[in-house]
């Protein structure tokens, strides 16, 4: 493996701005290096996600690599001390949006699998780079789980270079309380609908969330709130709206979130409306994604085969992996905590590296990564 030209692939990924739903010129530049690498076959779904195969010698699983290469925005540019889009080496630390979270996997998956003796290969391995996954997880991976079939997903968000079995889902929950308007010279003759929206979120921090012995506790976080009319030019508020996130865990439902929140009976005495919000986004190619932003959780035992072929794998690197889980939602939403498919998550950098200003990662995790991702690949697919 040219370890040098995979360091130099994520510089240049890096330096293409992709945000959500702006994808096309980095899924051209994915392309472009697989077929240097020579690819059996690479094409692009009707979202604008690229995936790549590589055949080996024989029929025998399929393994998914899978990588999102939309980035989050950059709100503050003159916040950073390197450009955001400048791919830059200090020290020994690679810089840019998208380093991080996940540019710098997918560079090392695409040429770990490029490198792979495919007589050595039975079955095949494949590479996908998924759209708006900042938006809504899984989303778009479902149409490339439902093409490519996989056997295995390999999930290459960040792991500190370490093997998740398991990892937290999200739900975003909307509540709505309605009162009544009046000139706010005279409240007594309206209802405030923030006034009674006090009164839910108060009784919300009440609420004793589940404990997962390997994930850890869930989680609910008031991250919006709006009133309207907004402005509210000397008027009672007649409706507001509140955003909730919810971490979720193994076994969670729709029906058992919202349920656990309903069950509080000091809430009864204020009217309200709950669900779970719906999505809908457009992707570069024009076709509209929608759903229900509700991404479960998912975790499967340590002593799987594929958590143990990993693990072995990555030894024969020269690595030596915890076993952990993802405290963040991933792409791992749908295809193992709605399809059910074996998945661990490996990659280089740190979760707290994610969406932040000078957002990096060690050069010496992306080479790790590399040989990390081709230890995986022939572990998993010379066991047939």
């Amino acid at each position: 493996m040219n370890i040098d030209s995979c360091i130099a692939f994520a510089q240049d990924l890096i330096r293409i701005s992709s945000m959500s739903g702006k994808e096309k010129t980095i899924i051209e530049r994915l392309i472009a290096e697989m077929r240097i690498l020579g690819f059996d076959d690479i094409r692009v779904d009707e979202n604008g996600s690229s995936i790549g195969t590589i055949r080996g010698k024989g029929k025998g699983s399929t393994l998914l690599l899978d990588g999102h290469c939309d980035t989050v925005e950059i709100t503050n540019p003159s916040d950073w001390s390197f450009n955001p889009f400048g791919g830059e080496i200090h020290g020994e630390n690679l810089y840019g949006r998208g380093a991080a979270d996940m540019k710098c996997a997918l560079a090392a998956m695409i040429y770990a699998a490029g490198s792979i003796d495919r007589s050595q290969l039975v079955g095949s391995v494949v590479i996908s780079a998924t759209v708006v996954e900042e938006l809504m997880e899984g989303i778009s991976f479902k149409t490339v789980v439902d093409s490519v079939k996989p056997d295995f997903v390999i999930i290459g968000e960040a792991t500190d270079l370490n093997v998740n079995r398991a990892g937290r889902g999200r739900a975003e929950i909307k509540i709505v309380t309605t009162g009544k308007s009046a000139h706010s010279s005279s409240p007594h003759l309206g209802v405030n609908a923030v006034n009674m929206m006090a009164k839910i979120i108060q009784s919300i921090e009440k609420v004793e969330l589940p404990m997962d012995e390997f994930l850890g506790k869930a989680q609910m976080v008031l991250t919006d709130i709006i009133s309207e009319p907004y402005p509210g030019y000397s008027v009672i508020p007649n409706k507001c709206i509140s955003t909730y996130d919810r971490r979720l865990l193994p076994g969670e439902t729709n029906d058992s979130v919202i349920n656990m929140i309903l069950a509080d009976p000091s809430k009864t005495n204020v009217p309200f409306s709950i669900s779970i919000e719906q999505g809908e986004h457009q992707t570069y190619t024009g076709r509209i994604l929608k759903g229900e932003k509700f991404f479960p959780a998912w975790s499967f035992p340590e002593n799987h085969e594929l958590v143990q072929n990993a693990i072995k794998g990555l030894i024969q690197t020269g690595l030596s992996p915890l076993v952990s889980g993802y405290q963040f939602c991933t792409n791992a939403a749908y295809c193992a905590g709605v399809a059910g498919i074996p998945t661990i998550g490996f990659g280089p950098g740190t979760e707290g590296s994610a969406h932040i200003v000078n957002e990096f990662i060690p050069v010496s995790d992306l080479r790790a990564a590399a040989f990390g991702y081709k230890g995986i690949i022939e572990s998993i697919l010379s066991t047939q």
